[in-house]
């Protein structure tokens, strides 16, 4: 009967490691792993400040690609009005994209962090499992 047990749990063991080293094979563990090491405020800080960064870079290129499009027709015979009202346009513009592009990064990387903290949760309870498994059997 020991030996049944024996099997038992070697088999148990086998299939607990076999999916545990999936899952840390798995590009979505290795990025759990890496998430789930930042507290979700400093997860999130770090994604909002890319997305400023990349925002504002991406809105100051777009910036100079339409002026540089349209600066002979300004030369020609801008009016400084439509000048100074597109640029208090392109402002407003900036400002909402911007505050919409860090609610939806917020939101976002609280998901994110939240789920992967799930998954591993449910790692770490395996891998206590795991650790028991191998008491009982050093026991035996």
């Amino acid at each position: 009967m020991s030996s049944e047990v024996s099997g038992m749990l070697d088999e148990k063991r086998v299939v607990l490691m076999t999916k545990m080293a999936m899952y840390e094979e798995n590009n979505k563990g290795k990025e759990d792993i890496r998430v789930s090491t930042y507290f979700r405020k400093d997860y999130s800080s770090k994604n909002l400040l890319w997305s400023f960064i990349w925002f504002t870079v991406g809105y100051i290129l777009l910036g100079l690609l339409v002026g540089i499009s349209f600066s002979e027709a300004l030369m020609n015979g801008g009016n400084i009005m439509v000048l100074i009202l597109s640029g208090i346009i392109a402002i407003f513009v900036y400002i909402a994209g911007l505050i919409g592009t860090l609610v939806y990064t917020y939101r976002r990387c609280k998901k994110r962090h939240s789920d992967a903290r799930q998954r591993v949760k449910i790692y770490n309870r395996d891998l206590v499992t795991l650790l028991k498994m191998y008491e009982k059997e050093s026991k035996s």
